[in-house]
């Protein structure tokens, strides 16, 4: 069962959730759009500041930055790119890409988000390492270091503290933190099961700065299909989720709120 107690514990219905969710995430896409640069387009005549690519994803710059090449008629290697440069309908592909010249500003420009691709990827690794530290720290229960990521939590309850920490172990031991993969900005690993009566399962999920580890029973079983005959005797007020909450920055993880639903 999940803990129901702890320190920023925040307990919410679902449907509450669901509406939290909404807002945050409209905030989040006119926050972060406002100021930022859509394509390169002017690259060639201006040089970027980290206004224009604040918000952005590593994927999204380094997408920007080969546009420039793109808007030059370079023929790339990497066929994602091409594909998706050869969609767009003001490119050409030059006749060799020896004949593609950058000029001052654009080789700027290029330096310049290459150095932010590199801060954003070392924060990515940073988290990831923090999260395989603090996943073999509460298996060896090296309190010193569990301490580090999770002393706000540790300022409460000694009991509810050990229990959401070995909820947690639990969850870290089914995620493999080493296979998680990035796509357009987010990361993602779960693990599900479907045992003919519930799914449950475990995930992380990563977007902007903030890393959710969660674990729950989701929903039912696959194979009960339509309830209308009533016969199933699945509840769905049994379902909860449980979510530990962390900040990502570059110096690593920072543990921020653990959360309840349902």
């Amino acid at each position: 069962m999940p803990i129901k107690f702890v320190a920023k514990v925040k307990i919410y219905t679902l449907a509450t959730m669901k509406r939290y969710l909404f807002i945050i995430f409209f905030l989040s896409i006119a926050f972060n759009s406002y100021s930022q640069i859509i394509n390169c387009f002017e690259c060639d005549v201006r040089l970027l500041t980290e206004a224009d690519l604040a918000g952005k994803s590593l994927e999204e710059i380094a997408l920007l930055r080969n546009e420039i090449f793109a808007r030059k008629g370079y023929v790339f290697n990497n066929e994602r790119y091409q594909r998706y440069f050869e969609r767009q309908s003001w490119y050409k592909s030059a006749s060799s890409n020896n004949v593609v010249e950058l000029s001052s500003t654009e080789t700027q420009n290029v330096e310049f988000m290459k150095s932010i691709e590199a801060r954003l990827q070392r924060k990515r690794d940073a988290a990831i390492r923090d999260l395989i530290l603090l996943k073999k720290a509460l298996n060896n229960k090296d309190n010193v270091t569990i301490d580090r990521f999770m002393s706000e939590l540790k300022e409460h309850q000694w009991v509810t503290y050990g229990d959401c920490l070995e909820e947690l172990r639990m969850v870290l031991n089914n995620l493999l933190l080493e296979d998680i993969h990035w796509n357009k900005g987010r990361a993602y690993y779960s693990r599900k099961i479907d045992n003919g009566y519930n799914i449950s399962g475990e995930s992380i999920y990563i977007q902007g700065n903030t890393i959710t580890i969660s674990r729950g029973d989701y929903s039912h079983s696959e194979i009960f299909g339509d309830f209308d005959d009533g016969y199933s005797d699945y509840m769905s007020e049994g379902e909860w989720s449980e979510f530990w909450i962390f900040t990502m920055g570059e110096d690593g993880i920072k543990f921020d709120s653990y959360q309840v639903v349902g």
